[in-house]
């Protein structure tokens, strides 16, 4: 018989053993180590959503100042409730998230807005032409929102939510309703809304709130209404501000306000966009007015996407539209050359491109808090 018939009833006899001391091991590093349900349910969410190399957020569009009060209202009356918004499907293509400046108070008793006042109110029934054209977030904190006062206030805010967008800041303070966390794709961004037209921010409630958004969020944006009127250059009280703003730690600034399109820098890698213009409103007494700017965010792995969008309301009043080749070329030329000269032939193109790295924990943007 060959000898190696006779070595099976040796292995025969040496697999259990090997299979017992296996298994016993095992239950020993059990012991040491246990694994609870909820902690391998984490381990395969976090194998689910694979590697932060492969992460990407959807994509988010901000636009500036909206009217839907004085001759806005008198469009949509006489020329239909689709007519201010007919085109924003064009600027707004591909979008998940939209967010805007909501320059008005929302009455119960609605009181339609005369020429040449200033105290704003939109009627209810209009608000629902904000969401279908697809705004998701609208901010109050500018200085019209409290036009009929803080009764009306808290009536504008529920009014907007009651269509499905969500409606964030305070003229008059900072607190937990000045943010928001959007689930946007593989990262939560915070949405900060704030205002410093009459006052400086206050910053140690700022930093405050700051604190709670960043627990929960990858990314975080600041919206901000500011600046001065009509005035194509920011100012120093905005540069100075911004500048805190990121050293604080946020992402992005994006201001509005002043009416008109202001320049661009870039501070310590984070963009600040001092003015976006005016997205939809009434003012036609000039270009500057009548045009803005739509910026398109989208986060990737290691870098942040910002795409400009030129805007314009010229010969179709109230009703905003992509701008069209050569307008929207010159548009952005002149935009690069009073912006920071480093990026200069960036915005001109119409593309920033800026690093990210997320400094945050690897859970926060995947697994909801």
């Amino acid at each position: 018989m060959s000898n190696k018939f006779l070595l099976f009833p040796f292995f025969g006899l040496l697999l259990p053993i090997i299979v017992f001391i296996f298994y016993s091991d095992i239950k020993e590093a059990a012991k040491l180590n246990p694994i609870s349900f909820g902690e391998a349910k984490q381990i395969e969410n976090e194998e689910n959503i694979g590697t932060s190399s492969d992460r990407k957020s959807q994509k988010l569009v901000f636009v500036g100042d909206i009217l839907l009060a004085r001759h806005v209202e008198h469009y949509i009356n006489t020329k239909g409730q689709s007519y201010p918004l007919k085109n924003a499907a064009d600027i707004f293509s591909g979008a998940n998230y939209v967010v805007g400046n909501f320059e008005s108070a929302v009455l119960e008793k609605h009181i339609k807005t005369p020429s040449y006042i200033t105290t704003f109110s939109v009627n209810k029934k209009y608000l629902g032409l904000l969401s279908e054209a697809g705004l998701t977030h609208v901010s109050l904190a500018n200085n019209h929102s409290l036009d009929y006062g803080k009764d009306t206030f808290n009536y504008t805010v529920s009014a907007i939510e009651e269509t499905g967008i969500n409606a964030i800041g305070n003229p008059e303070s900072v607190n937990a309703d000045s943010w928001s966390v959007i689930k946007a794709g593989d990262y939560n961004i915070g949405l900060f809304a704030v205002s410093a037209v009459y006052s400086d921010l206050p910053w140690s409630q700022v930093e405050e709130e700051f604190k709670k958004m960043s627990d929960r969020t990858d990314f975080q944006i600041v919206y901000i209404h500011w600046g001065e009127e009509y005035i194509l250059k920011h100012n120093q009280e905005q540069e100075t501000i911004a500048k805190k703003l990121i050293d604080i730690g946020f992402d992005t600034v994006i201001g509005h306000h002043p009416h008109v399109t202001q320049d661009i820098e870039v501070y310590n890698d984070k963009p600040i966009f001092f003015s976006l213009g005016n997205f939809l409103f009434d003012q036609y007494f000039s270009v500057d007015v009548q045009q803005g700017l739509a910026v398109t965010l989208e986060i990737s792995s290691s870098t942040v996407e910002y795409h400009l969008l030129p805007v314009s309301s010229e010969g179709s009043l109230s009703q905003p539209h992509k701008m069209l080749e050569p307008e929207s070329l010159l548009f952005l030329k002149n935009l690069a050359r009073r912006s920071q000269d480093a990026y200069a032939e960036n915005i001109a193109q119409g593309k920033l491109i800026l690093p990210f790295s997320l400094a945050t924990s690897t859970q926060n943007g995947i697994i909801e808090p």
